[in-house]
């Protein structure tokens, strides 16, 4: 199972459609786990847009901006969108399976991956892109270099303190005490009208490994202390937060 909620705030700026006017999107997003939140976000991502489309609408009336979403990953993402932008003609919102993306990212400006990988082959055909959008904070699936070459920005949506990586480590939180509290089986002892089985393991006094202390692990790590765990975590560089020997090591006992 697998489950993400997603929340950000992201100031972009970029030239888009051949009106060369400049968007400035205040993007807020939350997906998956609180379904209001989701709609909000999606909603405020085209409100955002809306008074910038309305004025490239006004000065050139012909064009229409037309936004892909590629895959039929988070639907949410795309169908909120298209709903909130219904009463703007001048916004096309279209969402194709990943396989078809190659075939017609030409005939977009806008393009949100979500886990499409944008390589250097899909950016050569992507001639009318001007704006690429990573749906979280991961650019890996996303030629930087080669976007850079074709003259497309690449933004992505930080989760710092805008509620992705508190909502990321309440799952890990969700599913860890569904692991040592044997969920699946519970289930079906309950379905089965069984009482006392499985019997379940608690996670206090363990100690949980983190690997990759960013955002994430942080608020995952703050959500853990009440539990009396041990914690452990790696990341690439600790840089000013270390300060003992486990620095060289790239570990940390917290």
């Amino acid at each position: 199972m697998y489950s993400k909620s997603t929340s950000a705030l992201l100031l972009c700026k970029t030239w888009v459609s051949n009106a060369k006017t400049l968007i400035t999107c205040n993007v807020l997003e939350n997906t998956y786990l609180h379904h209001q939140h989701q709609r909000h976000w999606f909603c405020s991502l085209a409100q955002a847009g809306a008074n910038t489309f309305q004025k490239m609408s006004d000065n050139r009336c012909s064009h229409v901006t037309r936004v892909l979403f590629c895959g039929p990953h988070f639907p949410d993402s795309h169908n909120y969108t298209r709903e909130y932008l219904q009463g703007y003609p001048f916004v096309q919102v279209d969402d194709v399976p990943l396989e078809s993306v190659p075939a017609v990212i030409g005939d977009y400006e806008i393009s949100v991956v979500k886990s499409f990988r944008m390589n250097s082959d899909v950016l050569s055909r992507a001639k009318r892109m001007k704006l690429i959008m990573q749906f979280g904070v991961g650019l890996e699936g996303v030629d930087i270099n080669a976007a850079t070459k074709h003259g497309i920005k690449v933004a992505k949506i930080p989760g710092g303190a805008t509620g992705n990586a508190a909502s990321c480590a309440e799952m890990a939180i969700y599913l860890i005490l569904g692991l040592l509290r044997k969920q699946n089986q519970m289930k079906i002892s309950v379905e089965q009208k069984k009482l006392g089985e499985p019997t379940g393991d608690s996670l206090q006094g363990k100690t949980v490994f983190i690997l990759g202390f960013g955002n994430i692990g942080i608020h995952l790590a703050k959500r853990l202390r009440p539990f009396d765990v041990k914690i452990l975590a790696t990341k690439r560089s600790w840089g000013r937060l270390a300060q003992d020997s486990s620095k060289s090591e790239g570990k940390k006992t917290l």
